[in-house]
């Protein structure tokens, strides 16, 4: 796909450029105009037209820099600067709805989707778009009907036959024709991330006894995943090498420059209130979500008494339901007061799996799932999980069921995906992007390990716990170790970490490079002088040198002198070498007499057939 740039100044600038307003008009009909009041009201018109036209070429690119980094808030600042310049910026437009999209406000993005359509000569992808959000609002006649104006302006956009097959089976149409927009996906995309639901699909509607409930989806997925813009679109927009380089070249006005500034602290306080609200909505202890208010007398009275008196809530609950047993609120309501107030894990686990059988909504089957965990039955809770996600994709919950399933044998490609799943609706997720990597590394993907490790980098450039994990996560494989010594000493540059320091240090010293790690284990013995691994790594490469033993004498002195465990006081003499150690902790000798050995006890002489005496 290629997002094709036309600049398209306003009407006004080249209304004014020929017929300039206020310019006196001749009052004879010989009289000659000034040519030098015209010539220089055309520069400043020409000058405007190419003023208003560099800034917006800056700010579309900035924009872009933004977009393809992830930073939606301040990328959709600098499109908005850019259609505020030149409403007929399709490109700006087109990007605008793609992260009013991802933020979840459909209607304000077709919007933009429409008047992208409009612009550009080549609309598939702005149809395609209007065609996803029609999906989402399950009005299938106009997703359909932008979905095959998407297909004929661009047959090569093959995920248009996707959402073509699921809508000509919810609408109720025949086989072949979902077969073959399926089909045809299915060939030209064979890499497709849920590929075993897509052949699953197929193979049912092949089998013509198979009964399909078309009253549910075909295939479960997150409409916003497919046919998202790649970051190699980036170079596909119509800046020329020109353009480019005038607008590198040529300084901003100092108003963009404050106004830069702005933007950067927003997108800043964004990610931060962003970050805060992911921890925020992961203290939950049990993950359990409540059941909220509604109709029902007994019902919420129930929900009165929940925590103050949860016996007398049973009671209540135990009455609506005998009224009303098919309301599924009630039986989340008591398995929630089972689960969490009396610690009924099998009554909560009852009432749960009787709440998911009436309403298998996202809350349900979430908290079926953390009930089963509690349960000690894993395979169960994770199964539960990937069905909840499957309704609604909540990056915390897609977290916990990663972790949940990477301990279950046989889940590593269904994890896979829920990653990928989850990456694609929080694509900063910094839990999500550092189990990405390490997964990478597991993989022997450096391409993607590089990748990963400048995203988080951009993201989270100021958190050192992101920059220590992972340099963890590359010094488990000797093949990125270069890289692991770089994210290690920025860490501790910025935190003076002792764990960090002694892994660096060791780094340096498996590496041969024994100048770098001199100088670091100073500083550390300068700060922790009584540790016992920063001395003893400073006494082992001491001793590798057989240089600078003075030292390594006063070092050890020093450290014994603190009277340290028994073992690490023997690891420190074992150290040293014999001369050295002899005179720190010289062996204690037996004393030798001069004349001789020492002679034995003297013994009374006893005689012979001498009765011994009582």
């Amino acid at each position: 796909m290629k997002r094709i740039f036309y600049l398209i100044p306003p009407m006004s600038v080249w209304f004014f450029a020929f017929f300039p307003y206020g310019k006196p008009i001749a009052a004879e009909p010989n009289a000659r105009p000034d040519r030098s009041q015209e010539s220089s009201s055309e520069r400043s018109t020409q000058q405007s037209v190419e003023e208003s036209a560099r800034l917006e070429r800056e700010y579309l690119k900035k924009g872009e820099d933004h977009f393809f980094a992830r930073r939606f808030g301040a990328a959709l600042q600098w499109f908005r600067r850019a259609i505020d310049i030149n409403p007929d910026n399709a490109l700006a437009h087109a990007y605008t709805g793609d992260i009013l999209l991802s933020l979840g406000e459909p209607d304000q993005a077709l919007k933009h989707f429409r008047v992208a359509a409009e612009l550009k000569s080549d609309p598939a992808p702005e149809y395609f778009r209007i065609g996803q959000i029609y999906y989402l609002k399950k009005e299938r006649e106009q997703s359909e009907q932008y979905f095959k104006r998407a297909l004929k302006s661009d047959p090569t956009l093959v995920e248009a036959h996707f959402y073509l097959g699921l809508l000509s089976y919810r609408m109720g149409r025949n086989r072949e024709e979902t077969l073959g927009h399926l089909k045809a996906f299915r060939a030209a995309r064979p890499d497709f991330a849920d590929k075993e639901a897509l052949n699953r699909a197929i193979a049912l509607l092949e089998d013509p006894a198979a009964k399909l409930d078309q009253n549910r989806d075909l295939i479960e997925i997150d409409p916003l995943r497919l046919f998202y813009r790649k970051e190699n679109e980036q170079k596909d927009t119509a800046r020329t090498e020109t353009e480019s380089k005038d607008a590198e070249d040529k300084p901003v006005a100092d108003e963009s420059t404050e106004k830069d500034e702005n933007i950067a602290q927003t997108e800043k306080a964004e990610d931060q209130a962003q970050t805060e609200k992911a921890e925020k909505q992961t203290e939950d202890k049990d993950g359990f979500l409540t059941v909220a208010a509604g109709p029902g007398s007994l019902f919420n009275q129930a929900l009165v008494f929940r925590e103050e008196n949860p016996t007398r809530a049973l009671q209540i609950l135990d009455r609506a339901i005998k009224e009303d047993a098919r309301d599924a609120r009630l039986h989340s309501l008591r398995c929630e007061i089972l689960f969490r107030s009396t610690a009924d894990t099998a009554g909560a686990l009852k009432a749960c799996a009787k709440a998911t059988e009436l309403a298998p909504d996202y809350r349900n089957l979430q908290n079926l799932g953390r009930v089963q965990e509690a349960a000690e039955k894993p395979a169960d809770a994770y199964a539960s999980y990937v069905e909840a996600l499957n309704r609604k994709m909540e990056p915390d919950l897609a977290m916990h069921a990663i972790k949940l399933g990477e301990t279950l044998s046989g889940k590593e490609q269904e994890t896979r995906r829920l990653l990928e799943r989850m990456l694609a609706r929080r694509p900063d997720h910094r839990e999500g992007l550092l189990t990405l990597m390490r997964r990478q590394k597991e993989d022997k993907n450096r391409v993607g390990i590089r990748t990963t490790m400048e995203r988080l980098q951009s993201l989270y450039s100021d958190d050192v716990e992101v920059l220590e994990r992972m340099a963890m996560i590359l010094l488990s494989d000797p093949d990125t170790e270069t890289e692991a010594v770089e994210l290690l000493k920025r860490y501790y540059d910025r935190s003076g970490d002792l764990r960090a320091g002694l892994s660096l240090s060791g780094l340096y010293l498996k590496r041969e490079n024994e100048k770098e790690a001199l100088v670091l284990l100073a500083e550390l013995y300068e700060k922790h002088p009584e540790n016992y691994d920063v001395v003893r790594t400073i006494l082992i490469l001491f001793v590798r040198r057989n240089q600078n033993l003075d030292s390594a004498e006063r070092i050890a002195r020093s450290f014994l002198a603190t009277n340290p465990p028994a073992e690490q006081r023997a690891a420190i003499l074992g150290l040293l070498p014999d001369e050295l150690r002899n005179r720190i902790d010289p062996p204690v000798e037996k004393q030798v007499e001069k004349d001789g050995p020492a002679s034995e006890p003297s013994r009374q002489p006893v005689r012979p057939n001498t009765p011994v005496q009582p």
